[in-house]
């Protein structure tokens, strides 16, 4: 045992060799880049991005580069006779339309879009792996476990997913900037720490509203932590100041002024701010008076938790009940939740269960070894460091698509084991030591367990969807891709009714407009595309005329469109499904797998 503790407390002085870390980091990314960039060669070929998102994504960088105003991220193609307003960020365009712009000159617009597919995901990569892994080296002392740090974030699949070649959505850029605010959060120097978290933590705010609830817990840490010591205060104070004033400066330079007044909750909007900005000024009472007892610390600590939550109710109470509480009721029972990324862990497949349960659980185990033998300082900073990861991973298992950040999250659990069993691998005598350290490695690799489950389970066993549900493999490639969709380019620009999920690929490889796209700030145009499909023929007319729609795309073998002919076999879809068509649509040739038809009526 005291070997143990000796291990987890040695050196308070991080590692001396830093060159060798920083190699250990860049040959990883250089190798995983090469390694992603081959096994994504066909859709680099193909020249488009990966799923509904990204398409958008690259069309809304389009609009920007075309002229539209760099506060403006609504999408005035969806929604007509309106526009949608997107709770996207312009921070997440910045890279993108910089590669495209440098680009452009020399080798032509799709040239540059390509070289922006290409190099966003591995920028966001080096990004989330630099963090992850300076993560991991403030915990872990052992020289060799850190180095191998690397490739173990580099091989946690909910992560890598989002920085794969060709995604340029949102999520890597948000998994990057918590794990970055993390990273800096246990620094020596307590206000800079704190400063550094708080800023990283706004970036991923404006990037995803989905961080509020780290941003949270975060905080809660951070206040646990000065009410045992007054030191600590500085990093509370700072971190929330921070994020208060973050925040607030980054709405004010990406927003339009006119969103000051809106009601959205589904962003960073000025209700959440003014929340943020209420708990900040109070807190700084611990920073500018000394406050020293812990109870006299704990009274300001609720009262700045109160004007917080008091300031939210006041300013909209609306946003209270959360992002979605607005949303029509077909649109949150048809739409909402099928989306699998949104739903809790016990829905993915069993492939995605057991890869994320392993990585937690492993996770878990090595933050219960270091806090256990850890001194006391070492053992403050894991406990800490234990309570986000359980956070996190209590939000991962709850939305699933939170769980790249809360297995990130788990890695300085895993490697501190790594730590303690590297050595015993290394006594094993000859010729056993190498195969011991190789099966150490491989039994606590974050990709281990999905490996381990498609060698041993055939595909076709799986009844509840491919391992990783969102994305691309949402809908059938030749329905859901631009190239399906390139002969709508030679007709007249005009209004489409298409389902939810084709929209995006439609904005992308047309010049036409559509009612809706799966993006819920589109609620009434949602239900409207929903009903439309659903319903009997007079329903779609009547939507038609409303929304002055002159054709419908439709294409059967969408998972969308068969969850339509199933809930309602005598609606719209169905009958499209079966080869019915009304009398009312007439088709037009349009080469592929899409259905085009003309409202005649």
């Amino acid at each position: 045992m005291a070997s143990l503790t000796a291990h987890v407390t040695a050196a308070a002085a991080p590692p001396s060799d830093r060159s060798r870390f920083w190699l250990s980091v860049l040959l990883t990314w250089a190798f995983m880049s090469a390694l992603s960039l081959y096994a994504a060669r066909a859709a680099i070929a193909a020249g488009y991005p990966a799923g509904p998102d990204d398409l958008l994504r690259l069309v809304e960088v389009r609009d920007w580069l075309a002229g539209q105003a760099w506060t403006d991220v609504s999408q005035h193609r969806i929604g007509v006779p309106g526009t949608l307003s997107m709770h996207w960020s312009r921070l997440v365009d910045l890279p993108i339309a910089g590669i495209v712009q440098l680009v452009s000159p020399f080798a032509g617009s799709d040239a540059a879009e390509r070289a922006a597919l290409i190099a966003v995901p591995l920028l966001t990569s080096l990004a989330t792996l630099v963090a992850g892994s300076f993560l991991v080296r403030r915990f872990v002392r052992d020289r060799t476990a850190v180095l191998l740090a690397p490739l173990f974030l580099a091989a946690t699949p909910l992560a890598a997913i989002q920085t794969w070649p060709m995604r340029i959505d949102h999520h890597g850029w948000q998994i990057a900037a918590s794990v970055s605010a993390v990273a800096a959060l246990f620094g020596r120097r307590r206000f800079r720490a704190g400063a550094c978290a708080g800023f990283a933590m706004a970036a991923g705010l404006a990037i995803a509203i989905e961080g509020l609830p780290l941003a949270l817990i975060i905080g809660v840490v951070l206040a646990g932590r000065a009410l045992l010591d007054r030191g600590e205060c500085a990093r509370l104070t700072a971190y929330t100041a921070a994020l208060g004033s973050g925040t607030l400066g980054l709405f004010a330079i990406t927003q339009s002024p006119h969103l000051w007044n809106a009601v959205w909750c589904d962003a960073l909007m000025p209700p959440y701010i003014a929340a943020l900005c209420a708990a900040a000024l109070v807190l700084m009472v611990l920073h500018m008076s000394p406050v020293r007892t812990p109870m006299h610390r704990l009274l300001v600590m609720v009262a700045a938790a109160g004007a917080g939550g008091g300031t939210l109710l006041l300013v909209n109470p609306v946003c209270a009940a959360g992002p979605f509480a607005s949303l029509d009721p077909l649109v949150m029972e048809v739409w909402y939740k099928s989306v699998a990324e949104g739903r809790p862990l016990w829905h993915a497949s069993d492939a995605l269960q057991l890869t994320i349960g392993a990585q937690l659980l492993i996770g878990a185990a090595g933050y219960g070894f270091a806090i256990r033998h850890a001194h006391r300082r070492a053992r403050r900073d894991w406990t800490a460091m234990a309570v986000i990861f359980a956070g996190a991973a209590l939000i991962g298992i709850a939305v699933m698509r939170a769980s790249g950040t809360a297995t990130i999250f788990a890695l300085p659990g895993t490697v501190y084991l790594l730590s303690l069993l590297l050595p015993r691998a290394a006594a094993v005598r000859p010729p056993w030591r190498v195969f011991t350290l190789a099966a150490v490695i491989t039994l606590l690799l974050p990709l281990s367990p999905l490996i381990a489950h498609s060698a041993l389970v055939p595909r076709e066993a799986e009844d509840n969807g491919p391992p990783f549900s969102n994305g691309p493999r949402s809908i059938p490639a030749d329905c859901g891709q631009p190239p399906a969709l390139s002969g709508l380019a030679s007709l007249p620009p005009s209004t489409i009714l298409a389902p939810l999920d084709m929209a995006p690929a439609l904005l992308y490889a047309s010049p036409h407009r559509v009612v809706a796209s799966a993006h819920h700030r589109g609620n009434a145009a949602m239900a409207d595309t929903i009903r439309a499909f659903l319903g009997s023929g007079d329903e779609a007319v009547r939507i038609a005329k409303d929304r002055g729609v002159r054709y419908l795309a439709f294409c059967p073998s969408m998972n969308e469109v068969e969850r339509y002919a199933k809930r309602a076999p005598d609606g719209l879809a169905g009958r499209l499904t079966r080869g019915e068509v009304p009398d009312w649509l007439r088709p037009v040739p349009l080469p592929g797998p899409v259905e085009l038809y003309e409202f005649s009526r």
